[in-house]
Order: structure tokens, then C-alpha cells, then sequence
């Protein structure tokens, strides 16, 4: 029997967790803001947090018009409270524009650098390098603030735990930890200082749970994810210059991305529905066909949005019949509906959609 924990996880899409999460999460930031043990107000963050969400919503759907592509509100949006976790809320209108730039960046990001309808780089990550190239602004990481340390934590755990990412992020965790911790003697310093900074003092549980789990720019299977955590944690901890570029947490992230990229080639699948039965009230029954060739492994997991009652619902879905038919797949979908939920037993097949 599921424990209290999964029981409320799968209540909620994978959206809505990091949405809420973000929200909740910038919530205790303002709090803690307003004791002045930040460099900013309360209400320097809440109109960094409102603009960016207006700049990032509005660029997307602008963007996702232009494209003639679906809209995706809830990644914009997520997009836009990672935004205002990264970079310091805005204390004066040239900061406030930087930041506004970042936002900006990040929404292009998701269209212009994108093969096959995929797009390649953390849309955060990219807009923070980008910007820093620019001279725009740079990312201060505030979210990694001892302050803000334990409820990083428990969301962290919470996607992690959703998103079944645990050897993506212990494998990100152990190299990353390594590298700091030679960094650390090899200033002498302590074991338990480097540690206790390490999680207290640097984004580094941020980082792990909530940008490096993004799963457009992860390589599908276990061992690929494995081995892309383990790199950008090296690439995370190391000290380098080259040019104009230098280490930092989002150049790490963009970098992990083009090597997953060069592992695991990503498109987006276009399936167009054949035929749709209903075996009960609440049973119901697709016939897809795909397209293109798409590669099926078995036990493999699909997850992706639905619209449901104009609102967002998640999908796990299973294909229990697919055979090619002169190069196309046709798929047959089970589709259980329980309350707001879509809920399918995955027998084959491996896509992800989601994407912040």
C-alpha cells in the first residue's frame, strides 16, 4: 500500500508539484526576506517574481503562436519562478530590466536553440549564461541560502521522489561532492567545513533536485543518466576559464546538455488518433498511429499533459499493442479516468513531454 507521501504525489501532476513547490518555496523567501537577512525587500522579490511571470508567460505564448506549436503555460511559468530563485530580485530599474533580459533569453531559449521540436538547453541555465555573456546580469544562487536549506530539501525530495531521478541525482551528488571536497583540501580546509557549506552556502541541492532533473534535457535511460550526473557534477565543481566562459552551475548544466544531447538524440513523436472506444464509464481505449519510426523499449514509461475539463492533468500512459504497419506505429492506449487524473497502465514504450 502506497505511503502517505506517494499518496499525495500522485495527486498532483509533475507540474503543478515544482509549480506549487517554486511558489512555497519563494513564500518562505519573502518571509525571510523581511527580516533583513537578505540584500533585498519583500517587495523588491514579489516585483522581480510578478514580472518575470507576466515577461515569461507573455513570451511564450507569443513565441508558441509564431511556432504554431502547442502552448505550454505551466513550463513558462515554472520557468519564471527558477528565474527568481537564480538571480537576486531587482533593487534598482537597470537590474529590474537585466532580469526581465533573463526571462526573455530563457523563453527563446526553448525555440530558436531546438532540434526537431526539442529544445537542447535548460531554458534557466541558458538565459543565465547568455545574460552573463551579454554583461546583463549573473546568477547569485540566493535559494541556496542556509535560510532556505530545509525547505530546498523536502521539495527536492518530493520531485525527486515523483520523478523516480534518484541515480540521475546521487550520481550528480557523489561526483560533485567529490570535486568540491578535493577543491577543499586542497585548501586546506576541513572535511566538515567544505561539507556544511557545500549544502548550506551553494545551490547545490537546488541545482540536483530542480533544474538538473528537467526531463527534456536528460537522456532517457538509467544508465545515460547516470553517466550525464555524474559529468555536469565534475563539470559543477571544477574551477576553469576559458575565454569569456567560466565555471559556474548554469555553464555546467549547458554543457551536461549537449552531451545528452549527443547521446540521446530527442524529437517530439505526432501521433493523430485512428479510432477511440469506450469499454466502460470511465474506460476508455486509443488507437494512435505514429507517424515516424519511434524506438520501444519494454517497461519503459510515458508521461505527458492532458487537457482535461480545460485543465492540465498528467498522463501515464501504456501502450498494450503497437506493431508497425509500412513504417508507421499504431498504438493502442487504455485510458482510465479518476477524477480529474488520467491513469494508464504502461505495458511499452518510452516518450517524455514534460519540460520547465
Amino acid at each position: 500500500m502506497p505511503n502517505p507521501v506517494d499518496r499525495f504525489l500522485n495527486t498532483i501532476t509533475m507540474y503543478r508539484l515544482v509549480l506549487y513547490g517554486l511558489l512555497l518555496l519563494l513564500a518562505v523567501g519573502g518571509v525571510v526576506s523581511a527580516t533583513g537577512a537578505f540584500s533585498f525587500t519583500l517587495i523588491q522579490l514579489l516585483t522581480s517574481v510578478g514580472i518575470l511571470i507576466v515577461i515569461c508567460y507573455a513570451t511564450n505564448w507569443l513565441l508558441a503562436t509564431a511556432y504554431r506549436v502547442l502552448k505550454n503555460s505551466e513550463s513558462a511559468l515554472i520557468s519564471a519562478l527558477i528565474i527568481a530563485c537564480v538571480i537576486t530580485p531587482a533593487t534598482t530599474t537597470t537590474n529590474l530590466l537585466a532580469v526581465v533580459a533573463v526571462g526573455i533569453l530563457a523563453m527563446l531559449s526553448k525555440y530558436v536553440f531546438a532540434i526537431n521540436r526539442k529544445h537542447i538547453f535548460n531554458p534557466v541555465a541558458i538565459g543565465v549564461v547568455v545574460a552573463g555573456l551579454l554583461d546583463l546580469t549573473g546568477a547569485s544562487w540566493w535559494v541556496g541560502s542556509s535560510k532556505l536549506v530545509v525547505f530546498t530539501a523536502i521539495l527536492g525530495f518530493l520531485i525527486v521522489r515523483k520523478t523516480r531521478r534518484v541515480s540521475l541525482v546521487n550520481s550528480f551528488i557523489v561526483v560533485s561532492l567529490a570535486g568540491i571536497l578535493w577543491l577543499g583540501v586542497h585548501d586546506m580546509r576541513s572535511f566538515r567545513e567544505v561539507l556544511l557549506e557545500a549544502f548550506t552556502s551553494t545551490p547545490l541541492i537546488f541545482f540536483a533536485t530542480v533544474m538538473l532533473t528537467e526531463p527534456l534535457t536528460m537522456p532517457p535511460t538509467k544508465k545515460q543518466q547516470v553517466i550525464y550526473g555524474a559529468t555536469v557534477g565534475l563539470l559543477f565543481a571544477s574551477r576553469w576559464m576559458l575565454g569569456p566562459f567560466y565555471s559556474s552551475p548554469a555553464l555546467a548544466l549547458v554543457l551536461g546538455n549537449c552531451i545528452s544531447y549527443v547521446m540521446s538524440p530527442k524529437h517530439k513523436p505526432e501521433l493523430r488518433l485512428q479510432e477511440r472506444r469506450q469499454l466502460t464509464n470511465t474506460l476508455y481505449t486509443l488507437i494512435l498511429l505514429q507517424l515516424k519510426n519511434l524506438l520501444i523499449n519494454l517497461g519503459n514509461t510515458l508521461s505527458l499533459p492532458c487537457p482535461i475539463a480545460s485543465r492540465m492533468s498528467e498522463v501515464i500512459a501504456a501502450i498494450s499493442l503497437s506493431h508497425r504497419r509500412r513504417r508507421k506505429i499504431l498504438c493502442n492506449l487504455g485510458l482510465k479516468f479518476l477524477k480529474m487524473l488520467v491513469v494508464l497502465s504502461m505495458l511499452c514504450w518510452h516518450y517524455q513531454s514534460m519540460e520547465w
